[in-house]
């Protein structure tokens, strides 16, 4: 896509999303440096996904003129957009969205008589109940296994820097990038939140037992601080992962738990078909028999469904049965920190 044929190093390479299709692209939308917003149909709820900056990308792009015999290079760029999420399918128009799409293009690109037209037609609708029923749709769009009941890598935004897949390698610090972005949000509250941070003191932890310090910190000093910046801040101090045996816990920059057999204790224990969801970090008496027989329970090496655990290990857990979150209580409290 470029943006500028006279300036040179001004324009992007975007990934096209759609397969065997001469389809004219409707909506190609530049939101930030970072990604694209492409929208498959010129509609009112037209399914929108985005192309994402490919990071490291070492591909160099040449903008070529060709006239008869010559050729000569306009510009270039290393800048390569990739979608991030998969977009198979298509979903044909019925009759009521054909016209609630007619109604909504008066409204944004009409003229006054078209407005006003627009609402006689809508009341002479109302009035004679011709008005169609019309129900967004809802999708589902979550890319899982049905056996596993693990949430799939993804690509990463370049931005998200904080965020890991469990094949990724791990960050040894937050990246620069979301250190500028923060720094002048959080100055003033500096001060607090290193107290908050310096006192969690497991290499790994989950939303719950960060909320849980920061109430504590609310109450000792008898003030409301902001949840906000504490959310913001996260990033920070630790970088989360997205899947595997450590999915949605928070981890300090530098260390990697797979290559530690120590941190299966703060590995997540999914049975929730047996109504088991829990982490060993604090259940003393499981953690007190798997050390007395670490090779009945835990494995040498590690791997993404399982981590360090053997079957003996679920089935000790099962035993005791406890349960400490479920799943959907710990998604209220997760944290959308890629908004800012």
């Amino acid at each position: 896509m470029e943006s500028d044929s006279q300036e040179e190093s001004s324009f992007d390479i975007i990934e096209y999303p759609l397969k065997h299709s001469d389809e004219k692209i409707p909506f190609f939308i530049k939101l930030s440096p970072l990604r694209y917003e492409f929208r498959i149909m010129d509609t009112v709820d037209s399914k929108r996904i985005y192309a994402c900056k490919k990071r490291k990308n070492k591909d160099l792009f040449l903008h070529l003129r060709i006239e008869e015999n010559d050729c000569n290079i306009m510009g270039s760029s290393t800048s390569f957009y990739e979608f991030t999420n998969s977009c198979d399918f298509f979903l044909e128009q019925t009759k009521s969205t054909e016209i609630y799409n007619s109604l909504t293009s008066k409204l944004l690109t009409g003229s006054l008589n078209d407005l006003l037209n627009c609402g006689n037609e809508l009341m002479a609708m109302v009035e004679t109940n011709t008005l169609p029923t019309y129900t967004p749709l809802v999708m589902n769009s979550t890319l899982s296994d049905s056996i596993n009941l693990n949430i799939m890598p993804v690509v990463l935004p370049e931005h998200c820097c904080y965020k890991i897949n469990y094949e990724d390698e791990i960050p040894l610090k937050c990246g620069e990038e979301y250190v500028k972005r923060i720094k002048n949000y959080i100055r003033e509250d500096k001060e607090w939140l290193d107290q908050l941070f310096n006192q969690i003191k497991l290499p790994i932890v989950r939303i719950t037992q960060i909320l849980k310090e920061f109430k504590k910190i609310c109450k000792e000093n008898d003030h409301d601080y902001s949840l906000e910046k504490v959310k913001k801040a996260l990033p920070l101090y630790r970088y989360l992962y997205c899947d595997g045996p450590w999915r949605k816990s928070w981890v300090l920059y530098g260390i990697d738990p797979k290559k530690d057999k120590l941190f299966y204790k703060y590995q997540i224990v999914d049975l929730r078909n047996e109504g088991v969801f829990c982490t060993l970090l604090e259940r003393e008496a499981i953690i007190k028999e798997v050390e007395e027989h670490e090779e009945w329970y835990l494995k040498g090496d590690c791997d993404k469904k399982n981590g360090f655990f053997k079957k003996t290990l679920e089935q000790l857990v099962l035993y005791h049965n406890y349960v400490e979150i479920s799943d959907d209580e710990e998604d209220e409290l997760e944290f959308d920190l890629c908004d800012f």
